[in-house]
């Protein structure tokens, strides 16, 4: 599917992003598609997941959102959520149903993205689920030859800030000096 955009769907994945429920439910009271994309393959689902803004995410979920729907990288809302360390993130997306087998263009698991990044306590609660239902396959996986770290996804980590940004700098302030354009 071509990644769908217009200034509708910039309100409905900005809105996600900074947890605006209420630019999420006028964005989807105008038209928006619950799963449209931006010229990156972005979905709301995406910004949610990446910066942890769980109650939201459950919302886009309980209204349709795909949980495996993949940016032009190839990276899953699950990927997002290893790469920026949203345990409760990843509870929501596995409990609907995330793959955590999914490939990215780098070859990488949303596990491999955890593991690179040395969050363990991510790759506990995806084996827990795994182990409980069978959802997500196989999640034990490696990159074949190893990952090295500068084969993550630039994308995730440029939409949820940098390791050691202050969470308060990440998801406060001002709207235009967070956005990425």
């Amino acid at each position: 599917m071509a990644p769908q955009y217009s200034e509708i769907v910039d309100l409905l994945i900005d809105g996600a992003r900074y947890n605006d429920a209420e630019d999420v439910q006028s964005a989807l009271d105008q038209g928006a598609d619950i799963n449209s994309q931006d010229e990156q393959g972005r979905s709301a689902a995406h910004m949610a997941a990446a910066n942890g803004h769980v109650d939201l995410l459950q919302n886009l979920i309980d209204r349709g959102a795909t949980v495996n729907l993949a940016n032009i990288e190839g990276n899953t809302p699950l990927h997002w959520a290893c790469v920026n360390n949203q345990n409760a993130a990843v509870r929501v997306l596995m409990q609907a149903g995330a793959n955590a087998s999914a490939l990215n263009t780098h070859e990488n698991t949303p596990v491999d993205e955890a593991l690179l990044r040395e969050y363990q306590k991510l790759v506990d609660t995806i084996n827990e689920f795994s182990s409980k239902s069978g959802a997500g396959g196989n999640t034990n996986c490696t990159t074949e030859g190893g990952a090295e770290i500068d084969d993550v996804p630039d994308d995730a980590e440029e939409v949820a800030g940098e390791e050691g940004d202050d969470e308060d700098e990440l998801m406060g302030g001002d709207r235009e000096e967070r956005r990425i354009d």
